[in-house]
């Protein structure tokens, strides 16, 4: 799988998760749908973070360098939000409100990096660079997923 693929892959699982919480409502903190969500984020924002948007920068290109720059500021919005999540303290309602702020910003990020960062690299990038990369991510996805297991 390559690297883009793999990326649209984490979305698709993560909005899917969004979903299956907003369908059963009420839920509580410790509800095993919140901690998915979190798990995968976590994971997804390690990957970018560490991997994905190092290979970005070397690109040179000053959008693509814009585009990683809001990235990572969205990143760093998500983990908070997640932090306050994960902590524990806020009644079903703050809950609620969190995890609606959380999917929104998340959706946005998200749409930016489908409609404007990975087209830009795929016009950019060799198919077998973006396998290469792709398998390095999956790689250190499941290394990550293990320790956390």
């Amino acid at each position: 799988m390559n690297a883009i693929e793999l990326l649209k892959a984490d979305h698709q699982k993560v909005r899917d998760l969004f979903g299956r919480f907003q369908e059963k409502g009420g839920i509580k903190i410790n509800d095993p749908i919140v901690r998915s969500i979190t798990q995968e984020l976590r994971v997804h924002t390690i990957l970018e973070e560490e991997l994905f948007y190092p290979a970005v920068r070397e690109m040179n290109d000053e959008k693509l360098q814009e585009l990683v720059e809001e990235s990572l500021d969205d990143h760093q919005s998500v983990k908070e939000m997640i932090d306050e999540i994960e902590e524990g303290a806020m009644s079903d309602e703050e809950l609620s409100e969190h995890m609606a702020m959380l999917q929104e910003d998340l959706e946005t990020h998200l749409e930016q990096e489908e409609t404007e960062m990975f087209p830009r690299l795929q016009k950019i990038w060799q198919e077998d660079y973006l396998d290469r990369l792709g398998t390095g991510m999956m790689d250190r996805k499941q290394r990550i997923q293990a320790r956390a297991a």
